[in-house]
């Protein structure tokens, strides 16, 4: 399994009785440096713990980072890092610890609250705080043994530290790639075309294998010069195709409009699937949609457009949608362009109001769908 790592002591046998644990952690830098939570002698661990009741991974992130330093996630900036599994005897009791931790990268917006220990972070005196990676990769090297958690700590830290160089050594390959304008509109068309057939090949199999075409229609578009100096201006960088091609990761688009929204699923698992496609980034509007109601699955990946002499991995962004959403999302666009942003308030409401009408209506036609289906009448 990529990205997997597995701890085991080997300090307990296999007739004790287990302690099951799921937890999710937060990788989170702020001006540089990693926000974690230390304890009164010196133990660091990421912000994060156990799933409680029936949490999903990504609201049990939320919640232990917001109780653990008073940071607010963002849940469109959530996206999975690594996966530790660990097996060793308990602290407290003879019993098997078995507990899955996965390791988010995410950021925070500005809000700021007050942290909730438990009574017994409270005695460890538990709080935040800023450290440069290295540091922290030292700090938990001399707490090795200190605690049962500081191991998993070190190496997870080891993990971060390995995966933002690999990060950046990726983006600088990418980077030397690609040297003109020309260029950057010759492989980003490219990866347009090719992301475009490998999506009607998946219709036509389907459609020929099952009778069934999820894709209603693709719509793809190649961002404008403006729009890409507009946007490189935003973060504050210079207009150069180095900054364009690093920073500007919509620079090639496409949107997949769908019937209904297990059509959005189906669809992206089958690229993820597709050996030469690599996912960089999931953002999914549609579990967690935006204040706005915006809802769409978003798909950052990179495909390999082969040229005379090269190979470039190149970005596109893939947004997944139903006919509803895109109805939607369109009108939203279009009067966000017409206020330039400042939409009253009273508008704003009543788009928000809209987008839960159209929330229950891909529901109540996904369920006509089965229903039809499971009367084996329905006809594409």
């Amino acid at each position: 399994m990529d990205n997997y790592l597995l701890l085991d002591s080997g300090n307990y046998s296999d007739d004790m009785p287990v302690i099951e644990r799921f937890s999710m952690r937060g990788v989170i830098f702020l001006d540089g440096k990693l926000l974690l939570v230390e304890t009164a002698n010196g133990d660091l661990k990421l912000p994060g713990g156990g799933m409680e009741g029936s949490e999903t991974e990504t609201e049990t992130l939320i919640r232990e980072v917001l109780e653990e330093t008073g940071r607010h996630v963002r849940p469109d900036s959530i996206r999975l890092f690594y996966t530790i599994e660990e097996k060793r005897l308990s602290f407290k009791e003879r019993a098997l610890w078995h507990q899955i931790s996965k390791i988010f990268f995410c950021e925070v917006d500005d809000r700021i609250s007050a942290p909730k220990y438990t009574p017994g972070e409270i005695r460890k005196q538990m709080h935040v705080t800023l450290m440069p990676i290295d540091d922290a990769i030292e700090q938990s090297k001399r707490m090795v043994s200190n605690s049962p958690w500081s191991n998993r700590e070190y190496r997870t830290l080891l993990l971060i530290k390995e995966g933002i160089k690999q990060e950046m050594a990726d983006m600088e390959d990418h980077n030397n790639e690609v040297q003109t304008w020309n260029e950057v509109t010759l492989v980003y068309n490219s990866a347009l075309k090719e992301i475009n057939t490998r999506l009607e090949i998946l219709n036509d199999e389907l459609q020929s294998v099952h009778q069934y075409n999820p894709i209603e229609h693709i719509k793809s578009r190649l961002k404008t010069p403006e729009s890409i100096v507009k946007k490189l201006k935003k973060y504050g960088k210079e207009s150069t195709i180095e900054n364009m091609v690093l920073y500007v990761n919509d620079i090639a688009g496409i949107r997949v409009i769908c019937s209904f929204t297990n059509d959005i699923y189906k669809i992206a698992e089958m690229l993820s699937n597709q050996s030469d496609i690599k996912v960089i980034e999931v953002r999914d509007y549609i579990k967690n949609p935006k204040p706005s109601g915006y809802k769409s699955y978003h798909m950052l990946v990179t495909i390999p457009i082969f040229l005379s002499d090269k190979i470039v991995h190149t970005k596109v962004e893939i947004q997944i949608r139903t006919v509803a959403m895109d109805f939607w999302a369109s009108l939203e666009h279009k009067i966000n362009y017409k206020f330039e942003g400042n939409v009253p308030e009273d508008i704003r409401d009543e788009l928000v109001a809209c987008a839960q009408m159209v929330s229950k209506l891909d529901d109540r036609m996904l369920l006509l769908n089965q229903e039809v289906q499971s009367l084996g009448r329905f006809d594409q």
